[in-house]
């Protein structure tokens, strides 16, 4: 399924917004990687980014790889991710609420507690939060802070505008290139776990708290420079002659890329649901008129979790029905500096467990899919690539009050033939990531539906 997030769609908005709060305000600046996540290797703009690796947590996990064919003819080489503190003879199902930020709290945060020169408040038609309203401040060093109900958008000087262009997690736009941006590798200024510990610190004081499980790449000026040249050569029609943040933004709009900013992301192009949806719009790239000193840095992307399994990254439910939900994100890039961008969006606060019962184990959930395969003729070749134990929210139709699932994710590959245009007679390969949630208690597929949409 398409993700939103990176529609070409431009909130005018917000950029307006912005303009008038103040000549200098710099529009924030997160679009995921994504996914990142996010986060996070999608073989086409059909799912959440697949992360090339992650920090373990310091519990034991039950990962590993699997290898096999089930009946239905679909093909098993996945990564397996699955806490080994999990009891599948007693897991629960949990009440769920949308985390709703206040913006005086989370300025005091970001920006401090003295007056910021420029605020300005507008409707926010788009937010999953009734009655939410876009807060914007613009400090006197130029940071620039966005809430908006569910959403947080922190940029402090246009660093993720400077990187995020030549940065792409994701395997299915075909200008994947993590492989430059190691994910075990401690950057001179900090490790990877100290700047952890101080964004776990700051989003502690945001009313988030996160699991000692991260994803994290290293961001080097080497690797964005062949990240930039892989671009040239692979479109180098569309590659602008100069830099610069104008420059960037339309390489991202030929790319595919989100000219929104969003942290997050996730990462994939799409269609986006209009805000009579009441699909979450984001805010415009920033573009600064001066590149950052330095461009090393950390991408982070953070996740919650119940009782040590993490609430997905990924969207479920439908559009139509009004159930839609995008994945929970949270993604950050940390610099010698300290914190420079932040993107908080859709993330839960966890409420009563329900009785604990019976839920299916990684064999019980192949056994599903593989009913649920079987259901139909599988003309397509099919191939897990990705396998993961997650709380995955499944909303009614306030989508503000949710059932937070136990439920196993399937990362599917399915390559499909249809007719080539010129030549009806010969076939063409389309490669299509899809993600499938088989809720744990039920044994159900959780259905990811984008109706109109797509």
């Amino acid at each position: 399924m398409k993700k939103f997030w990176k529609s070409v769609f431009l909130p005018v908005l917000l950029a307006a917004a912005l303009t008038a709060c103040s000549a200098q305000a710099d529009s924030l600046s997160f679009q995921p990687a994504s996914s990142v996540p996010a986060a996070d290797p999608e073989p086409s703009p059909h799912s959440a980014s697949l992360p090339e690796s992650s920090t373990p947590a310091p519990e034991a996990e039950a990962s590993g790889e699997i290898q096999r064919t089930l009946s239905c003819g679909a093909a098993v080489n996945a990564v397996v991710s699955c806490p080994g503190s999990v009891d599948f003879s007693s897991l629960s199902s949990y009440s769920g609420a949308l985390h709703s930020f206040d913006p005086e709290a989370v300025k005091n945060v970001l920006l401090g507690e003295g007056e910021i020169p420029c605020q300005k408040d507008e409707a926010a038609a788009g937010s999953l939060i009734p009655g939410a309203v876009y807060h914007f401040f613009t400090g006197e060093d130029g940071q620039s802070l966005m809430v908006q109900g569910e959403t947080v958008t922190y940029d402090k000087d246009g660093l993720y505008s400077s990187v995020a262009p030549w940065f792409h997690l994701d395997k299915a736009d075909g200008l994947y290139n993590g492989d430059l941006f190691p994910a075990d590798k401690d950057l001179p200024f900090a490790s990877r776990q100290q700047g952890y510990e101080e964004l776990r610190q700051v989003l502690g004081k945001l009313g988030v708290e996160v699991s000692s499980q991260y994803d994290c790449y290293a961001v080097e000026e080497s690797a964005l420079q062949k990240a930039e040249q892989r671009l040239e050569e692979t479109s180098p029609a569309e590659m602008p002659e100069e830099g610069g943040a104008a420059g960037r933004d339309a390489l991202e709009a030929e790319a595919g890329e989100p000219v929104l900013a969003e942290v997050p992301a996730d990462e994939d192009a799409g269609a986006v649901p209009s805000e009579a949806e009441g699909a979450p719009v984001k805010e415009l790239p920033a573009e600064r008129n001066a590149e950052p000193e330095s461009r090393e840095c950390y991408f982070y992307r953070l996740y919650t979790d119940i009782q040590g399994v993490p609430v997905t990254a990924h969207e479920n439910g439908s559009v139509d029905k009004g159930t839609y939900l995008p994945g929970a994100t949270i993604e950050a890039l940390y610099a010698a500096d300290g914190l420079h961008s932040l993107h908080i969006s859709c993330v839960f606060d966890v409420g009563e467990n329900q009785t604990p019962a019976q839920a299916l184990d990684l064999e019980g959930a192949l056994n599903k899919l593989d009913e649920l395969y079987q259901q139909g003729v599988l003309e397509d070749a099919v191939e897990v690539r990705e396998i993961a134990l997650e709380y995955v929210p499944v909303a009614d139709a306030s989508r503000v009050e949710v059932e937070l699932a136990p439920a196993w994710r399937f990362g599917v590959l399915r390559t499909r033939a249809y007719p080539e245009k010129s030549n009806p007679q010969e076939t063409v390969l389309v490669p299509d990531y899809e993600q499938v949630m088989i809720h744990a208690l039920t044994g159900e597929e959780i259905l990811l539906d984008q109706g109109s949409i797509l």
